[in-house]
């Protein structure tokens, strides 16, 4: 009761107009048209075209309305900043942009979008991007692309990538949110009759990105990213001088891989400095997450699950040259094995690896597993109250708080509820900031929310309560700062776990050297 309260007082204040509920009933918030940026209606494929050709410019929204744009050979190339692409009605199931097609033999390296140099703060919203033989959207520049915003976006039966970065890209603090990645057609071994394509059947991914930096992959839906012989690249492969990537809340549903970062290939380091946290994933053919050649990537708090698959953990050096060090592989549940391939062992501390034989246990834990929900059934699972305490993980896949020991795994059990706890921020986040409590005065529980920049990520952040004195009463929270919003409870007791007395205290938000602060009442 007390989460549905805390939430319903967030709303209040808010707003909670949700436009549309995804694959994994995860309901998202909806995006406003920024302020300030001139509306072109676009009600038929024609109407699209031409606006896209004559207006495209600074701070111009293309407001689509339902129904199919068929651009079969047409590459739309955007080439201004802020620039938005948004379906009007907040389903992007009814406003469906299609491409070339998915077995398309003739051009078959057609892409369907490129941002170009200098196109920074795009966003593509409420929409379906279908039908390409190549990349649905290109990052085709190298500098200044960055603050690209995929917000409710559905990638359906895009043939080699849905997102494509390239190599020295220069497109740091870029979002994946809420998105659906899903193929319903498996490639050809021959892509086309004439033996002129440059790849295979299994050269597809649903994310493929170089040179990623500050990069957010959450609350996003991954399904059926499958090459022709069972070996297509990940749903999420981030390589090449890639660092500072969050890959968290996220489903993925029997995909050949479902998280890569580094490549086998590369022969050094190509990954640094990253999270994989509170994903479910239902593994497919492949490994469902492989680290090679990467340097302090932490992967916590997953659910890694199949009843006829196994998702095993590969940290490696292909070649046994480069290093991949300094890795930690904390709190997850397994059903495969943690393979390390001639690299330097990483931290493994509280995972729980279980094999096929545990089946008729791992129903009881995960009734729903077939459809790569693995929200627990019960308070008596296993994995509860036994993880290690980690700073970073203070949310589960739900987004909501974790309360005392954590759970092992992506799901903490005390908050499973169908109510999403904490509405998305609406728009992008230029600084931190921290809400007023609700509610305020309060008994027995208040709630802040806040947000951290994706600038901010990784400098210090905590969130402590202090006597009207400046006197420290209880931290909430500490540790590197993680980019997004969140909400965090205080329920009016100490660090040592006694109530406080009634009165005013502080609340105070601290990210790097800024620090804001609001007051609460706790009334006995």
């Amino acid at each position: 009761m007390k989460y549905l309260l805390c939430f319903a007082l967030i709303a209040a204040v808010f707003g909670t107009s949700y436009s549309y509920v995804t694959a994994d009933n995860k309901q998202v918030p909806a995006l406003p048209i920024p302020a300030g940026a001139t509306v072109y209606p676009c009600s038929n494929f024609v109407s699209l075209y031409m606006n896209i050709r004559n207006h495209m410019a600074p701070n111009t929204c293309f407001l689509i309305k339902d129904g199919t744009y068929a651009f079969n050979t047409i590459t739309v190339n955007i080439s201004a900043d802020h620039v938005y692409f948004i379906g009007e009605s907040g389903d992007p199931s009814k406003v469906i942009l299609t491409s070339n097609g998915f077995f398309a033999d003739e051009a078959p390296d057609f892409d369907f979008f490129h941002i170009a140099n200098n196109a920074h703060h795009v966003i593509f919203a409420n929409i379906t991007i279908s039908e390409t033989r190549q990349y649905a959207v290109k990052f085709n520049g190298l500098t200044n692309m960055g603050n690209i915003l995929w917000h409710n976006v559905r990638f359906i039966n895009n043939a080699t990538r849905d997102i494509k970065g390239v190599g020295l890209m220069e497109a740091p603090a870029c979002t994946v949110r809420y998105c659906h990645f899903e193929n319903t057609k498996i490639p050809l071994i021959t892509r086309c009759s004439d033996g002129s394509c440059a790849s295979d059947g299994d050269y597809i991914a649903g994310m493929d990105i170089m040179s990623a930096d500050s990069w957010a992959i959450h609350d996003s839906y991954f399904k059926n990213i499958l090459g022709a012989s069972g070996g297509g690249r990940a749903g999420v492969f981030m390589w090449n001088l890639c660092r500072n990537v969050w890959t968290e809340r996220n489903t993925f549903v029997n995909c050949d891989r479902s998280v890569a970062y580094g490549n086998y290939s590369s022969g050094e380091i190509s990954h640094d400095s990253s999270y994989i946290m509170n994903n479910f994933i239902l593994p497919g053919a492949g490994n469902a997450i492989e680290l090679y050649y990467t340097r302090r990537v932490r992967v916590f708090n997953n659910t890694l699950y199949g009843a006829t698959t196994t998702g095993s953990i590969i940290y490696g050096n292909a070649s046994g040259g480069g290093a991949n060090t300094y890795g930690e592989i904390k709190n997850n549940i397994l059903n495969g094995s943690i393979s390390n391939q001639n690299a330097t062992a990483p931290d493994t501390a509280t995972n729980i690896l279980v094999s096929r034989g545990n089946a008729a246990i791992l129903a009881r834990w995960f009734p729903n597993a077939a459809t790569g929900d693995f929200h627990f059934s019960s308070d008596t699972c296993r994995p509860l109250n036994r993880g290690t305490a980690l700073a970073q993980v203070t949310l589960d896949w739900d987004n909501a708080p974790r309360i005392g020991t954590l759970d092992i795994g992506a799901d903490e059990y005390n908050n499973n509820t169908p109510i999403q706890f904490m509405p998305e921020e609406i728009t992008t986040i230029q600084e931190a900031y921290l809400s007023p409590a609700s509610p305020n005065p309060f008994n027995p529980v208040t709630c802040v929310r806040y947000g951290i920049a994706t600038a901010e990520a990784g400098t210090p952040c905590e969130i402590a309560i202090l006597s009207l004195e400046g006197r420290l009463i209880r931290t909430l929270r500490s540790g590197p700062a993680f980019p997004g919003t969140y909400a965090i409870q205080w329920d009016a007791k100490d660090d040592n776990g006694f109530q406080v007395a009634s009165g005013a205290y502080l609340i105070r938000l601290t990210v790097g050297s800024k620090g804001s602060t609001t007051r609460a009442v706790f009334m006995k």
